[in-house]
């Protein structure tokens, strides 16, 4: 079975080939490719098969859209909507009797102690 990513239009290229452009005064750094600020996904961890574990978007260098958990099989675990300051998304969870509950989690980074402040709300069973 080959692994499924999301959004496949996208150029993946490994977190070691990236370089940090600059940083914010929040702490956030942006990130380039070939000298250009980077858009696509920023991989950063693999299993153990070559497939991707782990990777998160960039926009003109700025941590900003998908961050994407994928199963050791391909196939996408969780997904979550980031943007630099305030993270939102759905996590999937499968369920013994094999329905899925979705639920909606809102992390919200405070800048001034660096702290993380997580909501988890279960939206619904379908």
């Amino acid at each position: 079975m080959n692994q499924i990513l999301k959004q496949l239009n996208k150029i993946r290229v490994p977190e070691s080939e990236l370089e940090i452009l600059s940083h914010s005064d929040g702490g956030y750094m942006k990130y380039g490719y070939k000298n250009q600020p980077f858009t696509g996904y920023m991989v950063m961890d693999y299993h153990p098969n070559g497939y991707v574990m782990y990777e998160e978007e960039f926009k003109e260098g700025e941590h900003l859209g998908w961050d994407n958990l994928y199963y050791e099989n391909g196939q996408l675990e969780r997904e979550t909507l980031a943007s630099a300051r305030l993270l939102t998304g759905a996590l999937s969870s499968k369920h013994a009797n094999t329905k899925y509950a979705r639920f909606l989690t809102i992390h919200k980074l405070s800048l001034v102690n660096l702290s993380r402040i997580t909501f988890r709300i279960k939206i619904a069973l379908f």
